[in-house]
């Protein structure tokens, strides 16, 4: 069986990888926090959206999409 690695961007600096077999799925992807922003995906380097329900079919880097909080 085939390992990838997911390489996770929890910001700040900080990453986590985690490996997974050819054809499963992440089995989890943590909810990141960030002061004055609203976390709502995870992407991968073409900027397609990534979720515990995609397929792993190569090494993947995920990032965080964020927007930010609109205090009036």
């Amino acid at each position: 069986f085939l390992e990838y690695n997911i390489v996770i961007d929890l910001g700040n600096g900080e990453y986590e990888t985690v490996s997974e077999l050819y054809g499963t799925t992440i089995e989890e992807l943590p909810e990141p926090e960030k002061i004055g922003y609203t976390f709502t995906k995870w992407v991968n380097q073409d900027h397609e959206e990534v979720s515990t329900e995609s397929i792993i079919t190569g090494d993947i880097n995920l990032s965080q999409s964020l927007n930010p909080l609109y205090i009036p």
